[in-house]
């Protein structure tokens, strides 16, 4: 059962109720976060004023931090399937869980990727500073990578790619040096 609580719900408290397992505080401006007990599942503090997430809960499946002032994340629990992280000022990421399964960390400043989970399948990293990928998952099937200034793809990194069901690339110096067979850029320009 999940129970969700709204932060308009704890009407001045400072702590998450512990039967709590979804919490949300969207739209809320704050600058920092309610105790958040160990035992909660889902976070949405997205369109805030925080500049720092606490320690996060070990069981935490869901975080969406995006649309914040955040500068770092905390280390990611073990736990965490999908990360929402877009619209801060993080230059890095911490290291990813195993089993994530999506990661959205778009318009930021990232200059480079951590290692990618194999369970990963989305993939959106676009309007960022990045110059190349990490090695894709072939779990991936969603790839949104545009607007960045990535310059060169591997073959390991086309190949997954032409299984992909989305793919964004625009708008990033592949001309400057950029590799690849002929096959995938005529797959490329048929898309």
């Amino acid at each position: 059962m999940v129970l969700h609580y709204d932060y308009r719900e704890l009407q001045g408290n400072t702590k998450i109720p512990d039967i709590c397992s979804s919490f949300t505080c969207c739209n809320c401006d704050l600058t920092k976060l309610p105790e958040l007990h160990d035992s909660l599942k889902e976070l949405f503090c997205e369109n805030n004023n925080l500049t720092e997430l606490q320690e996060l809960p070990k069981l935490l499946r869901v975080l969406d931090c995006g649309s914040n002032n955040l500068t770092e994340l905390p280390e990611l629990p073990k736990s965490l399937r999908k990360l929402d992280c877009d619209n801060n000022n993080l230059t890095e990421l911490p290291k990813l869980p195993k089993l994530l399964r999506e990661l959205n960390c778009g318009s930021n400043s990232l200059t480079e990727l951590p290692k990618l989970p194999n369970s990963l399948e989305q993939l959106l990293c676009n309007n960022n500073k990045l110059y190349e990928l990490p090695e894709l998952p072939t779990s991936l099937i969603k790839l949104c990578c545009g607007n960045n200034n990535i310059k060169y793809l591997s073959p390991n990194n086309c190949e997954v790619m032409k299984k992909c069901y989305e793919i964004n690339v625009l708008n990033n110096p592949f001309s400057m040096g950029f590799t690849i067979d002929e096959d995938f850029k005529e797959y490329l320009m048929n898309l």
